[in-house]
């Protein structure tokens, strides 16, 4: 009985030789899983599969209908025209022509070319982070590399000085673009999205927490309040509270010290890599008409912000305790102007 990891390898060889036409060979070399293993599953399955070529023929799957109309999508998504694609897939153009998807054909022809009638939808697992800097400029992060928060390598890190990070996840973020090209296109996007709800409003301390703060330990109200105008700074260490209290942001509050701010240097945006492999295996994938799509098209995604703090040794702490939630709100129609593989000109509302 294969291991619940072997399956999982088989299931991606698969996708591979389902979505992307590969022979049986070249998906379990990719996959890693042996011939034996992958036909006894297929076999298993009920899966059909045959020979094709000449000398050296490969063994390739066997394609319904449905399945082809969804391959032939994905090609003309990537650029393919209908002929080309029908041709790869050995199907007739005016088969294709009678597929239907919501009850809408899935290509349509606009003046004298056949056009993709369907968007795909991905869902992925995004995740930006960066350092944390003053309003003055000076990183206060330490200086450990910036690491993915995910894969935090303890031989980097400082066994004195802690390595701080921002980070924001959100793990279902919808898109009409491939994994590779997500961290281009929103990764000013998302930074100036943060930068308003982190730093652009700010709430007033009350008079009783100011007294509280400056009654604290010398070494606490210092960094708590190093980004103050050194005049106000001087009155607050005095135990004048200003007139109206001292504003502070939300990342002010969240990292309890003033004149915090995000870093944009160095700082990274992309898809987890498991993303990939979950749009191949059709886990988080979508298709819809365009019809359907201009409906909807406008997307609210929910992510979770917090700062984090590495030790060596694997200790570590955040702020806050429970990660802050902010709701991202995007236009997906915003890609489509900029995404080459969407072969969908003239045919929005």
């Amino acid at each position: 009985m294969p291991t619940k990891k072997t399956i999982e390898k088989a299931d991606y060889a698969l996708a591979l030789m389902k979505k992307m036409g590969l022979g049986l060979d070249d998906a379990r070399r990719i996959a890693r899983v042996s011939v034996k293993v992958l036909k006894r599953i297929m076999d298993d399955r009920g899966i059909k599969y045959k020979r094709s070529g000449g000398k050296g023929r490969s063994i390739i799957l066997k394609r319904s209908l449905d399945e082809k109309a969804k391959m032939l999508i994905e090609l003309m998504l990537d650029g393919v025209s209908a002929s080309k694609g029908c041709k790869k897939l050995n199907t007739a153009l005016k088969t294709m022509i009678k597929r239907t998807i919501g009850g809408e054909p899935i290509i349509k022809k606009v003046g004298k070319r056949w056009k993709s009638n369907v968007i795909r939808i991905s869902e992925y697992s995004v995740v930006a982070y960066g350092k944390l800097e003053s309003n003055l400029g000076n990183a206060i992060s330490g200086s450990t590399p910036l690491q993915h928060p995910r894969h935090i390598d303890d031989g980097k890190l400082d066994q004195r000085y802690g390595s701080i990070q921002w980070q924001y996840d959100i793990d279902k973020f919808r898109t009409t673009l491939p994994a590779n090209k997500v961290g281009d296109f929103y990764r000013d996007r998302i930074f100036n999205f943060l930068q308003g709800e982190l730093t652009g409003k700010t709430s007033n301390i009350s008079f009783p927490l100011l007294q509280g703060i400056v009654k604290q330990p010398s070494g606490y109200v210092n960094k708590f309040l190093q980004g103050i105008d050194p005049k106000v700074l001087n009155k607050v260490r005095s135990g004048i509270i200003p007139s109206g209290g001292i504003g502070l942001n939300m990342l002010e509050q969240i990292f309890n010290q003033m004149g915090v701010e995000l870093s944009e240097d160095g700082y990274i945006l992309g898809v987890d890599p498991d993303a990939n492999m979950d749009a191949i295996l059709d886990r988080r994938v979508k298709y819809m008409t365009i019809a359907e799509f201009n409906k909807i098209s406008v997307v609210t995604d929910k992510g979770l912000f917090g700062i984090m703090v590495w030790r060596k040794g694997g200790t570590s702490y955040s702020y806050p305790d429970v990660p802050l939630e902010l709701f991202y709100e995007h236009d997906l129609k915003d890609e489509l102007s900029t995404n080459r593989d969407i072969q969908t000109d003239n045919m929005f509302t």
